[in-house]
């Protein structure tokens, strides 16, 4: 995995229990993105526009920085960043729904 978009919804537990499921996942996580800073909740079309988002920033190779993050939580000990994007092959996108769900969706660039 060379990027993981973050769900990052800014919920104390739910953003709590994401950075601990990554560290049980990664033993050092990959760059990391958040965009919800950037769109902020479009309730159910929120998935759909963060996987577009996502999408175009890929093809012009440069993610964005997370709107609105400033401090890192020491508790959480994740920093998302933007930055260069044009050698990212392997994208984790993480989603939270509403009711409770979650998924990651697994994206790979084969061109």
């Amino acid at each position: 995995v060379d990027l993981l978009k973050l769900q990052a919804g800014g919920g104390p537990m739910a953003d709590l229990a994401e950075a601990r499921a990554l560290r049980r996942v990664f033993d050092s996580p990959p760059p990391l993105v958040s965009l919800k800073g950037a769109l902020g909740h479009t309730l159910g079309a929120s998935g759909p526009a963060e996987l577009a988002l996502l999408l175009e920033c890929l093809t012009r190779g440069r993610v964005p920085g997370t709107w609105g993050f400033e401090t890192p939580d020491e508790e959480l000990g994740l920093a998302p960043a933007g930055g260069d994007a044009g050698k990212v092959r392997r994208v984790l996108f993480n989603l939270s729904g509403f009711g409770g769900n979650v998924m990651s969706l697994a994206l790979e660039r084969t061109g």
